[in-house]
């Protein structure tokens, strides 16, 4: 967990991907942290994308806040879409093709 504070970006993407297979509270809300306030918007697109993996539909209305913000080349939302796409709810659905490039 200190891994997602550290000062090289590409270690807290890391740290933010294994806590994917971390599910909890704490790493729900950790992730969810991470999704808004990490400076890099590369980590902030992974942790959101980890956070719908642990959270499922419980984290869609919190993705659809965030995946809205606009970022350079699609890096928030790429992750998240990832993740949405195999996913079968309906919700999950709705907010992936939302952002689809048709």
């Amino acid at each position: 967990i200190a891994a997602v504070r550290d000062s090289d970006s590409r270690i807290r993407q890391a740290a933010v991907g294994v806590l994917a297979s971390l599910p909890g509270a704490d790493t729900n809300t950790l992730l969810a942290s991470e999704s808004r306030g990490d400076a890099s918007p590369i980590v902030r697109g992974f942790a959101l994308a980890s956070y719908i993996k642990v959270a499922g539909d419980a984290a869609l209305p919190f993705a659809g806040q965030v995946m809205a913000e606009y970022s350079w080349h699609d890096v928030l939302r790429t992750p998240a879409m990832r993740v949405l796409k195999g996913m079968q709810s309906p919700a999950a659905h709705e907010l992936y093709q939302k952002y689809a490039k048709k």
